[in-house]
């Protein structure tokens, strides 16, 4: 699970969040982006999801399932430049972001 607590805390600082901003967007509390971000405390299932989605990351990527993760359109950064990682020439497949 080192790789999911690294992939947390680099999505949320590229997005130029802090854990209380992230926190808010999953509905649980700062102390909990901070559990997940150092390794002491697992996201549920739920949780990841939501995860992913605030992240615009894939669920995938963030448990390292994936390498590169795909530029995401999501409407919550739509024009702000938001880009994770770009997996070069990776083909777009159907139903994974």
């Amino acid at each position: 699970m080192k790789l999911l607590k690294q992939r947390i805390r680099e999505a949320r600082v590229t997005h130029d969040w802090s854990q209380e901003d992230l926190s808010s967007r999953i509905g649980v509390t700062p102390a909990v982006v901070s559990h997940y971000e150092t390794g002491n405390r697992v996201p549920s299932v739920q949780s990841l999801t939501r995860l992913a989605a605030a992240l615009c990351v894939s669920a995938d990527w963030l448990l390292g399932l994936e390498s590169h993760q795909r530029v995401v359109q999501c409407p919550r950064c739509a024009g702000k430049g938001v880009i994770i990682a770009k997996a070069p020439n990776t083909p777009n497949q159907g139903g994974v972001r």
